[in-house]
């Protein structure tokens, strides 16, 4: 049973309470409209390390993601590769280096 001293502090409460509802609801809405806006990027290929990716309004459809997830998966050998050579060089284990494809006499780091 509430006294009446519990009252400021119930209506203190329900009053949080609403406000944390309404806040929420509102961030909510911002998210939704945020992503209804946004742009993809799309994968278009890599120059020697770098990855190269293009903005594309709107969003993708879910054979256009599978696409280009596809397409960054298939690089995912390679970046292995270069991370694998990178720690051989740096753990001066050249030998290691070289059976992974480091030519000998490439300038390391770029």
């Amino acid at each position: 049973m509430l006294m009446g001293s519990d009252l400021p502090i119930l209506t203190q409460f329900l009053v949080r309470r609403a406000y944390t509802l309404r806040f929420a609801d509102q961030e909510h809405t911002e998210v939704t409209n945020e992503r209804k806006n946004r742009a993809d990027f799309v994968y278009v290929g890599r120059s020697r390390s770098l990855a190269e990716y293009r903005r594309v309004a709107g969003r993708l459809e879910a054979r256009a993601r599978a696409v280009n997830a596809t397409r960054q998966l298939r690089e995912l050998r390679w970046f292995a590769r270069n991370i694998a050579i990178k720690l051989a060089l740096v753990a001066h284990a050249r030998r290691a280096a070289a059976r992974l494809g480091h030519e000998p006499g490439a300038e390391w780091p770029y």
